[in-house]
């Protein structure tokens, strides 16, 4: 089971170019790794078939998505905004999607999907006294009621406090099997211990496919700790960027991605981390240079 695009392409109506030449395979637990704006959603969107590409071609589990009828019965997607009947219970919900997706309200399947999420207890609750974590949760339990062969679940943590957070990502690398599961986030935490494999856009291009242990060791040699005056903190941070600092022993401990260490500064090499990585992988393309 995989998904391959290639070439692909959209322009919205005045010229907005979301994706630029997008060629990408994914299988297993993939993650699609960007800031707001570089093009994530919409490439869900397409591979969801809910929008046609400019250009290019997706296929599915080796079908094309201009046949979606074929493309939708294998598919589950969570999108980033979504909402349910709040009146309704947590069962009552299952049931209705499953009516709206036609297939069989098994009591005994709905009750097994809702364990699976950590649902089976909240049946009977209604949907507004759920939290948020497990608002989300409903969420793919509803994506997964026609046992989809791909997952597409986008921005699926944005909002959810830390607790909650680890708790869906967790339910998301139990879901693979022969699934593909695919997600989008602008978390790097939330790729690193979930995928095995991931992609960063930037401005609806490509600029990194890889494992997480590649993203991170892309910034290997690039990245500096620096112990700062406090009096000279300002300026330092104006002009180095540093991507984290902690106050420490009447200092300030900044960590730098940067090609060399910060000249007039004694400054340490450091291990690379995979958001280390990421903000390398984003500054060199965000300069016109390669990370890789």
């Amino acid at each position: 089971m995989a998904i391959v695009v290639s070439g692909l392409r959209k322009v919205y109506p005045g010229g907005k170019v979301a994706l630029d030449g997008i060629d990408l395979t994914i299988s297993g637990t993939f993650g699609l790794l960007g800031p707001n704006g570089a093009g994530k959603t919409t490439l869900m969107r397409i591979l969801a078939t809910l929008i046609p590409p400019t250009a290019g071609s997706v296929t599915i589990d080796g079908i094309p998505i201009t046949d979606v009828a074929a493309i939708r019965r294998r598919l589950g997607y969570l999108p980033q905004k979504f909402g349910f009947y709040p009146q309704l219970t947590v069962y009552e919900t299952m049931e209705f999607m499953a009516a709206l997706a036609q297939v069989p309200a098994d009591r005994g399947r709905l009750m097994a999907l809702l364990e699976r999420v950590g649902l089976a207890d909240r049946a009977g609750a209604r949907v507004r006294q759920l939290s948020g974590g497990m608002v989300q949760r409903l969420g793919i339990a509803t994506a997964l009621i026609g046992d989809p062969r791909v997952l597409i679940v986008d921005e699926p943590t944005a909002g959810l406090d830390h607790h909650s957070r680890v708790g869906f990502r967790n339910l998301l690398a139990g879901l693979t099997g022969d699934r593909t599961v695919l997600f989008s986030t602008h978390i790097v935490s939330d790729v690193e211990t979930t995928c095995s494999r991931l992609a960063v856009l930037r401005e609806g291009r490509v600029i990194f496919t890889g494992t997480p242990g590649e993203l991170a060791a892309a910034a290997e040699g690039h990245v500096w700790t620096v112990a700062v005056d406090p009096p000279d903190w300002t300026q330092f941070e104006t002009r180095f960027r540093p991507v984290a600092a902690v106050r420490e022993a009447g200092r300030v401990r900044a960590r730098l991605v940067a090609p060399s260490p910060p000249p007039g500064y004694a400054a340490e090499p450091a291990a690379p981390t995979l958001e280390d990585g990421y903000i390398h992988v984003l500054r060199c393309a965000g300069s016109g240079g390669t990370a890789v």
